[in-house]
């Protein structure tokens, strides 16, 4: 009897996660019954390429007295408006509310007696944010603070849409949105560059300008000398006189041990190590010599795309 051998062979596949990120770069303040831009990332594959993009309102209620009915305690989630969309940029409309405290909410009745059924009431915190779904798979909600319109602000926010730049760079490689409000036709923007502390300095330092009103993207230009480091931009209009701060973002960080990083072709490289008295230390990249024996920090004035790779420092004490 001849013996044959049966190979098996399974095959696995793995099913990959499916995610939805609003992008911080979604404004989380309008004013009420406006327009927002809300801009969202994937991953995954996903069976249906439609999204449905919601206003959500969450009540959150406490009863003004004690014995009241279950409907004036606990929290209400209602879907103001929703969209569906096959982009993941899109524009949607908020409801004609504010967040914040909300008195005196409908909630029911009570039988107060010789006096019948009377109608309570109870406080009420509101808050809105944006929710984006497909299928069974759900973002995180965004929150949106909706002011009233008397009170809002002409910038609502700026948005970089970018983590870093490099100096010198061209702001088309990393435009910054922004949202206003009642900004007059003959209005002109000007974005300034903070210093490395955050602090915007007495005489600006201007890296973007344009005029008009019906506006929310425009381009910057990061200067040639600026040091490497975390800054701030501030985004301020004519007419009216208006100003708003974005996000903190980089400008071509040096690296750190024991970090992987990106750094801006030409800017200086510099990776620090506090020196000990009794030690001698070699850096190498990718396995080779880069610097002499004995130097704890390394240091390169003008990187190029040759300086990408693994930096290694190795450090011998006396004893060897």
């Amino acid at each position: 009897m001849k013996k044959y051998l049966l190979l098996l062979i399974f095959v696995c596949s793995q099913v990959v996660g499916q995610t939805i990120t609003i992008n911080n770069n979604t404004p989380n303040i309008a004013c009420q019954a406006s327009t927002i831009p809300v801009q969202f990332t994937t991953t995954g594959n996903f069976v249906s390429n439609t999204f449905t993009v919601e206003v959500i309102q969450k009540d959150i209620k406490s009863p003004g007295q004690p014995y009241l009915p279950s409907e004036c305690y606990g929290t209400t989630v209602t879907t103001i408006s929703s969209i569906t969309t096959s982009a993941n940029n899109i524009n949607i409309s908020l409801p004609n509310a504010t967040t914040g405290f909300v008195s005196s909410v409908s909630c029911g009745s009570v039988f107060i007696p010789g006096i019948g059924y009377y109608p309570v009431y109870a406080t009420t915190n509101r808050y809105f944010s944006i929710r984006v779904s497909n299928g069974t798979t759900q973002s995180a909600e965004y929150p949106v603070e909706i002011l009233a319109t008397s009170s809002c602000p002409n910038i609502l926010s700026v948005q970089t849409q970018f983590t870093m730049l490099c100096a010198g760079s061209n702001g088309n490689l990393g435009t910054i949105n922004f949202l206003t409000h009642d900004i007059l036709p003959n209005n002109t923007y000007t974005v300034e560059l903070s210093d490395i502390g955050g602090t915007f300095p007495a005489v600006p330092i201007i890296i973007g300008t344009v005029s008009g009103n019906n506006l929310s993207t425009m381009p910057i230009t990061i200067p040639a000398n600026v040091v490497s480091g975390v800054y701030y931009l501030k985004l301020k209009s004519s007419s009216p006189i208006s100003e708003k701060i974005s996000r903190s973002f980089i400008i071509g960080i040096s690296p750190r041990i024991g970090s992987s990083v990106s750094f801006c072709e030409g800017s200086p490289i510099a990776i620090s190590y506090e020196e000990e008295y009794g030690y001698t230390y070699q850096w190498t990249k990718d396995n080779s010599p880069v610097q002499s024996i004995g130097v704890a920090s390394f240091y390169k004035l003008n990187s190029t795309i040759a300086d990408v790779g693994m930096y290694k420092l190795t450090v011998t004490n006396r004893e060897g």
